[in-house]
């Protein structure tokens, strides 16, 4: 990755940078129901975050609603978890997803996390360019 986005805390719908605890913060975007089981399973690995005006607080997360990151429809449809996780916290969250198969190998009785399917490429008209064509 070069130029600005190489700096940009949010990448792919991931979200990660540092809390003023030295944790590292990491963040999804996701609907409502998805980012509540992110919650139940992981907030426990994470630090008891500060509420900040506009969040919701799920266990050691907050869920921030569609509406307070941006006023235009397109964008108001996803939710955000932020989790706040000291060393051993990130630690612990990972074998918890290693355990679970979601972090796994790609084995074949590995769990995997939905994607959404892509259109095919040249499916879009001919002027337009996917910013992910893999």
């Amino acid at each position: 990755m070069t130029g600005r986005a190489r700096y940009d805390p949010i990448q792919s719908g991931l979200i990660l940078g540092h809390g003023d605890r030295k944790a590292a913060a990491v963040g999804l975007f996701g609907s409502y129901d998805s980012l509540q089981r992110l919650s139940q399973e992981y907030a426990g690995y994470a630090e008891f975050p500060e509420l900040v005006p506009g969040a919701i607080r799920q266990g050691n997360a907050l869920l921030f609603p569609p509406s307070q990151r941006s006023e235009d429809w397109a964008e108001n449809k996803q939710w955000i978890i932020l989790f706040e996780f000291s060393q051993s916290g990130l630690e612990r969250a990972e074998q918890q997803a290693r355990q679970t198969g979601v972090a796994g190998s790609g084995g074949s009785g590995a769990r995997q996390l939905s994607r959404p399917v892509l259109p095919e490429k040249g499916g879009m008209g001919s002027g337009h360019k996917m910013a992910n064509p893999s």
